[in-house]
């Protein structure tokens, strides 16, 4: 399936020790459960997975780094991280330092090449 979405990107820094995380967030991410975010290797194409829909297959290629895009190409994606679909923010122990919107068009989600 090919989706336009928007993707959150949250910096939030911890109080304590000052190091910083990068949080993703859309919200065709599942309550509870996060995404695969992909990105092809020379393309820069963006590419979703919901941990949900691996068979056992697409499970030991992502294990194994071997994911490519789904356009018949076989251009390798690189694991970027995981997309939630809420922000869950300890203020007594984070900051949220920064958010910026990322809006994709037509970006294949779970589908496999």
């Amino acid at each position: 399936m090919r989706a336009d979405v928007m993707i959150e990107i949250v910096v939030v820094v911890d109080k304590a020790s000052g190091h910083s995380k990068v949080v993703y967030l859309c919200d065709i991410a599942p309550a509870g459960d996060s995404m695969d975010l992909f990105v092809a290797e020379d393309s820069k194409s963006i590419a979703l997975y919901h941990h949900l829909r691996y068979d056992d297959a697409g499970r030991d290629r992502r294990n194994r780094a071997a994911m490519t895009y789904p356009d018949g190409r076989g251009e390798k994606l690189i694991l970027v991280g995981q997309v939630q679909r809420a922000l869950q923010l300890d203020a007594a122990t984070q900051i949220e330092v920064s958010r910026a919107h990322l809006r994709l068009k037509a970006i294949p989600v779970d589908e496999w090449d």
